[in-house]
C-alpha cells in the first residue's frame, strides 16, 4: 500500500509515502487502547488478518470498515477472555 511520489527537493528522486491505511487503523487502535505496546499490537493483529489481494481491490472505506470489524472482533476477544479467568 505505500505509493511512490516524487520529491519536491529533488524532481527525479522518489519519497515513499506513509501508509495511509496503515495510519487510520493505528488512530482507530488508539481509540480502544492507551498503551503504545497494546495499540501496537492491536495494529500487528489487525492488518495480519486483513487479505491482501482482497484490500488491493477495495476503496478506502471498504478497507476500513473491514480493518474497523476484524479489530472489534479483536477487542471483544479480549475483553471477554479476561473477564473470564478473573
Amino acid at each position: 500500500m505505500t505509493s511512490i511520489r516524487p520529491s519536491p527537493q529533488h524532481p527525479d528522486a522518489a519519497v515513499p509515502e506513509p501508509d495511509v491505511a496503515a495510519i487510520w487503523v493505528e488512530r482507530m487502535a488508539r481509540r480502544f487502547y492507551r498503551s503504545p505496546d497494546d495499540v501496537r499490537d492491536l495494529v500487528s493483529l489487525t492488518i495480519g488478518r486483513i487479505d491482501p489481494e482482497m484490500a488491493a481491490h477495495e476503496c478506502d472505506a471498504d478497507y476500513r470498515i473491514c480493518a474497523l470489524g476484524i479489530m472489534r472482533r479483536i477487542v471483544l476477544d479480549r475483553y471477554f477472555l479476561d473477564h473470564d479467568h478473573r
